[in-house]
Formats: structure tokens, C-alpha cells, sequence
């Protein structure tokens, strides 16, 4: 069984949400392809897109799937893209949505992959930003909550494989 220390609410998730949806429209996103960094951020970007499509934007939705944690806490620092997009993004507007930006390596990764691809304008949503000293020099466009250095998992991350389905953040100290 998991401890469950709880550093997001449901609740909090929900209106956070709604929020950053008002912050992408008013930074003029309002037609654009919006990628998911699978597994960790289904969850985020199923309900950022939805709140987005309630505002008017017309959001198209794709996946790319990236590993670099392999069932541990901690990144093994490379990251290699599983399954590509399905969509053409040369010249499109690009959301690229991911659960936490904490070494920035998966982010550089993927931007550096979407650039080649020809996105006119790329925009980096996450929904958990740790302040820590990154690998690359990653800066998010739209950040749901500054988040404690600890091991987080529950709404689409999951620790040892499971606690995706949690409706809340929650976090553990990290085991090294």
C-alpha cells in the first residue's frame, strides 16, 4: 500500500486547469496541435483539452511516447522517443504538454525532435515544474504548480507501475 502525501488536491487540479486554459487562449493559442508526452500526462492534457475545447480553441490531439525513467524514481538521463507523432506539425502551432519538467532532458529531447519536424511555434505546458538545477535550459510556457524536489506520482504518473488512476499529486521522498 502506498502513503499517500497529498500535494495536490482533486480540487485544486480541476480549477488549476481551467485556469492555464484561460492563459493558453489570452497567449493566442487558439488553433494548434497539442502534444502529449506519453504515459505521465494523458490525464493532464485529456482534461487540458477539453477545458481548451470548452473556451473555443480548437485543439487537434496527438502522442509521443518517450522513456527514460525504466520503472525507477530517478531519469537515467537518456531519453529515446518509443512512438512517434501521427500528425504533420510543419508549420502548425505546437502545445506540447507534459506531467513535470524537472532535469529537462525529456523536453529537450522531444522540442529538439519537433523543431526538425518544422513546428512553426512551440509552446511548452506542464503540469508540475520542480525548481531544480536542469540538465538543458528548458523553460515552461505555462506551469499548473511549483512542485517540492520530491518523488511525485498519482493523475497519470505512476510509481512502480501503478497509481496512474489517482485523481491527486501526490509525493514521497525520492530513493536514490
Amino acid at each position: 500500500m502506498i502513503k499517500n502525501d497529498i500535494i495536490f488536491s482533486q480540487s485544486e487540479i480541476e480549477h488549476r486547469i481551467q485556469s492555464l486554459a484561460q492563459e493558453i487562449i489570452d497567449a493566442g493559442y487558439t488553433q494548434f496541435v497539442m502534444i502529449s508526452i506519453l504515459k505521465g500526462s494523458f490525464m493532464f492534457a485529456a482534461d487540458l483539452s477539453r477545458a481548451l475545447s470548452q473556451r473555443g480553441a480548437q485543439v487537434h490531439l496527438d502522442f509521443i511516447k518517450t522513456s527514460s525513467y525504466m520503472g525507477r524514481e530517478i531519469s537515467n538521463k537518456q531519453v529515446n522517443i518509443v512512438d512517434l507523432l501521427e500528425c504533420d506539425i510543419k508549420g502548425k502551432q505546437v502545445l506540447l504538454v507534459d506531467d513535470i519538467l524537472d532535469s529537462g532532458n525529456t523536453l529537450h529531447f522531444v522540442m529538439q525532435y519537433l523543431n526538425k519536424k518544422g513546428a512553426a511555434d512551440i509552446k511548452i505546458c506542464v503540469l508540475l515544474e520542480k525548481i531544480i538545477q536542469r540538465q538543458h535550459v528548458i523553460q515552461s510556457n505555462f506551469i499548473g504548480f511549483r512542485c517540492p524536489n520530491r518523488f511525485v506520482f498519482g493523475y497519470g504518473m505512476d510509481y512502480k507501475f501503478g497509481a496512474r488512476c489517482l485523481p491527486y499529486v501526490a509525493a514521497k521522498d525520492c530513493e536514490q
